[in-house]
């Protein structure tokens, strides 16, 4: 563990021949997290933004936490893991209390990018013959998940419409306008 508590950290890189920057997230004993390290460098290779590569690499830094806390092993996981995962970054810090239920730790949007990051590190190894990843793209309904997970001060799944991934990556249409961008619904 490192002295601030931390088991993961985002470590900043730079090519020796190059100069480009990129980040990757380490153990307790500076070794690359290698499921992390293989799409982090996939996202240099396809030229995403340094600050995009930094950003994902904050998200699975999150995650590889998140999984070693529970000990579950990265190709162990499970649609549920994910949920409870999504329900850790709503939750409020340590030692807060609570006044109103509706405020959660981080915005949705937020929340989103976390899930963003970590479904496509799960796309990237499962276009590399991970199995557990394999499974649980083609299980992943992303809004169907968010859905089942409560959000404070809310019933779960009373967040409205879904619209859903088939999976062959076919958008299924939404049942609400409100998520059609059809402005004149009420």
């Amino acid at each position: 563990m490192f002295d601030d508590g931390e088991t993961v950290r985002v470590l900043q890189v730079v090519a020796p021949t190059s100069g480009a920057v990129s980040f990757t997230v380490v153990d307790e004993a500076f070794t690359p997290v290698e499921p992390a390290e293989a799409y982090l460098a996939h996202l240099v290779a396809i030229e995403r933004s340094p600050n995009t590569v930094r950003a994902y690499a904050s998200s699975l830094k999150l995650f590889f936490e998140y999984l070693e806390s529970r000990e579950i092993a990265f190709d162990a996981v499970h649609l549920d893991d994910i949920g409870r995962f999504v329900s850790a970054l709503r939750a409020p810090a340590e030692g807060v209390i609570v006044i109103d239920a509706s405020l959660s730790r981080r915005a949705e949007s937020t929340v989103n990018r976390h899930l963003a990051a970590v479904f496509g590190l799960y796309h990237f190894h499962a276009r590399h013959g991970v199995k557990v990843a394999e499974e649980l793209i083609v299980g992943a309904r992303w809004t169907g998940l968010l859905q089942a997970v409560p959000r404070p001060g809310r019933r779960a799944g009373s967040a409205g419409a879904t619209a859903t991934c088939s999976p062959e990556g076919e958008q299924a249409p939404a049942e609400d306008a409100r998520h059609r961008g059809d402005r004149r619904a009420p």
